[in-house]
């Protein structure tokens, strides 16, 4: 579970992850992923072909990949619990994505 700490409205912004949430959870959303990861992957394909023996690397193209996927994917859901400062209220959103709730709680 992530901690974030909420100065200004911690109900908009619970509202707010909760629409993420709900939106991150459909098969459309999933569908979405799949569509833009197999055309990416045909790009660099394309690109690897092309700049076969130009020196230059695809590795960076596919490892932006593997983090995309690790922070994004539909394995990368965690729970967030949003705390207002000002009244010390507690709410919990589950399902956010760990790329979102990570940077969420470490600048927070």
């Amino acid at each position: 579970m992530w901690e974030v700490y909420s100065i200004g409205d911690a109900e908009l912004m619970y509202y707010a992850l909760n629409g993420l949430a709900m939106i991150m959870n459909t098969g459309d959303w999933s569908t979405l992923t799949r569509i833009a990861i197999a055309l990416g992957l045909l790009f660099a394909g394309f690109k690897a072909m092309t700049a076969f023996g130009d020196g230059r690397s695809v590795g960076p193209i596919f490892a932006a990949f593997l983090l995309g996927w690790a922070f994004f994917g539909p394995g990368s859901r965690t729970t967030v619990s949003l705390t207002d400062v000002y009244t010390g209220s507690v709410r919990q959103v589950a399902k956010i994505p760990i790329g979102l709730a990570a940077p969420m709680s470490l600048v927070s």
